[in-house]
């Protein structure tokens, strides 16, 4: 159902978005998203990224003035996890 359909849903989602955390985090994922894929004026509109995913966090994070973010890796991958927080630390 279309969410025009649900008022009250709706409703309530308005007034979560006057919390100025949750605003300013909405916010921000809006602008990276829209700095992270190319040719959105053309018609059809085709997604095509143009920033790899570790960037776009490591932007985000910078938006947000975050000064530490958690890692979460399952534990068949260790080394992609290591390499992930080295990344992250430079």
């Amino acid at each position: 159902m279309p969410t025009k359909g649900r008022k009250v849903l709706l409703n309530k989602a308005r007034e979560e978005y006057k919390d100025n955390d949750l605003y300013e985090f909405a916010r921000q994922a809006t602008i990276q998203e829209g700095e992270c894929y190319a040719g959105r004026d053309r018609k059809p509109y085709v997604m095509h990224p143009t920033k790899p995913r570790i960037l776009e966090i490591m932007e985000f994070a910078r938006k947000m003035h975050y000064k530490r973010l958690g890692l979460v890796f399952c534990a068949g991958l260790p080394k992609e996890a290591a390499i992930v927080a080295r990344i992250l630390r430079t």
